[in-house]
């Protein structure tokens, strides 16, 4: 018996909700500054308002690299917390807290 994918379908016209919500886009960096290959950064960031929270994933930033992307929030930012998953060692975590920041710079050291 051969299995099959489940097929799903989803109408924004019937099912979403519409909004007058503006959203604006907060850039996220991670710069690795460290010894070590990160193989995935996850950055998560809370907007200051609406208690929305977004997530930005990175992946494979090497020891002296950095990486970008872009999520989107209708405020600035009021905490971020983050999650490094390094190609040798222990996952690390971390957060700190914003003043209506448009976006994240966060560098990592040895």
């Amino acid at each position: 018996m051969e299995k099959q994918s489940a097929e799903i379908k989803f109408s924004l016209a019937k099912n979403a909700k519409k909004s007058d919500v503006v959203f604006y886009p907060i850039s996220i960096s991670v710069i690795n500054e460290s010894s070590v290959d990160f193989r995935v950064a996850e950055v998560a960031v809370k907007d200051n308002d609406s208690n929305r929270v977004a997530t930005g994933i990175l992946k494979d930033i090497p020891s002296g690299g950095e990486a970008h992307t872009t999520v989107q929030l209708p405020g600035g930012i009021e905490w971020c917390a983050w999650k490094i998953i390094p190609v040798v060692g222990e996952t690390f975590y971390g957060g700190g807290a914003a003043s209506n920041a448009p976006g994240v710079r966060l560098t990592i050291t040895d």
